[in-house]
């Protein structure tokens, strides 16, 4: 007796080609909609190392591939940001595409620990604490597409850039924001560098406790130096995180979220080796630019759109220009921010030897 098995109809699972995905991205004039359609359809393919040749896209005119190639860029400068300084996710962020002007002041608010009452007891009030945040920081990153890329090379043009730019956008960001650790936050452990291990961890914690800092978003940064002695902790090594990222990693470890090694956090002028706190101690906000037309005192060259990245909000203004003899794409990214101290007894210093 034969036995015979069914067997079913092998499932194909199809996706639109890279070129149809491009396109539709090019036709796309809003910018929520034309970054959720990068989040969807182009962000997964550029994670996957597939490559992007934009000078095989049916456009319009010639000049039109360089400029989706430069947007295409300006989305994934967005997007690596915080994946290449991943530190800035863990401070309080307030990120909206609403206009505002340079040196406009803006209330940022830092979340606090709700109370708890009997029941049917009176209302108590927020424990929210809002802080003002000057967008002073006018700030902008510029990448060129000559001709000979855009129209006659196979080169990942996107991942090229993208990394740069973004690596350059978030050292700078991260920089301002770690320069605003000095003695205003009063709390900090003083230890040599050499001598610090995890006993070091735990003796920060304890203070943090007892401060009462928030344990929810807990987060620390520390210079090359510490990262270094925590390496060699026999307690410490076992626990580190790393997962494709140069800097060394800890996360989930004595009640912090992530602590990270950044190897160019600032001295300050008070021997800052790290810094630990919760998310209310450092604020980073942004706007978009109101005002075009402030971009350059001796004339606005080419044309501005707008660029999200659809996670954390972040908004900017990209301002793309084509040289007509050349027709080289010029692209530049304009950030519109402001950072400033939080709650400052939620911050805790560690320092090589007492600041003054």
């Amino acid at each position: 007796m034969t036995t015979s098995y069914l067997t079913s109809p092998r499932a194909e699972v199809s996706r639109e080609p890279t070129s149809t995905v491009l396109l539709a991205y090019a036709a796309e004039r809003d910018y929520r909609r034309r970054a959720a359609l990068y989040a969807k359809d182009i962000s997964p393919r550029l994670n996957a190392g597939e490559p992007f040749i934009f000078n095989r896209l049916p456009l319009r005119a010639a000049q039109d591939v360089g400029t989706l190639a430069s947007e295409i860029v300006s989305q994934r400068t967005l997007e690596l940001l915080f994946a290449r300084r991943p530190w800035l996710r863990s401070v309080t962020t307030d990120f909206s595409d609403e206009p505002a002007k340079v040196n406009q002041q803006i209330i940022t608010r830092t979340v606090g620990l709700p109370s708890v009452e009997n029941f049917g007891s009176a209302a108590s009030e927020a424990t929210d604490t809002d802080f003002p945040v000057t967008l002073d920081l006018l700030k902008e990153t510029r990448f060129t597409f000559p001709a000979t890329e855009w129209a006659g090379t196979n080169r990942d043009l996107v991942r090229e850039h993208a990394e740069a730019m973004s690596a350059a956008l978030g050292a700078y960001l991260a920089d301002a924001l770690f320069g605003l650790v000095t003695t205003a936050f009063t709390e900090e452990t003083v230890k040599a560098s050499d001598a610090i291990d995890y006993t070091t961890l735990t003796g920060i914690v304890k203070a943090m406790n007892v401060a009462g800092v928030p344990e929810a978003g807990r987060f620390g940064c520390v210079n090359s130096d510490v990262a270094e002695a925590f390496r060699n902790d026999e307690l410490l090594l076992p626990l580190l995180a790393n997962s494709g990222n140069s800097f060394a990693h800890w996360a989930s470890i004595e009640g912090f979220t992530d602590i990270w090694e950044y190897p160019s956090l600032p001295a300050n002028d008070i021997h800052l080796t790290g810094f630990f706190g919760s998310k209310s101690a450092l604020l980073l906000a942004s706007r978009l630019l109101a005002s075009p037309e402030t971009l350059a005192s001796a004339g606005y060259p080419g044309r501005a759109s707008i660029v999200q990245e659809p996670m954390t909000g972040l908004t900017v203004l990209a301002n793309t220009w084509v040289e007509q003899v050349s027709l080289a794409v010029n692209t530049r990214l304009v950030l519109l921010a402001g950072i400033a101290r939080g709650q400052l007894g939620c911050g805790h210093r560690l320092v090589s030897e007492a600041g003054a």
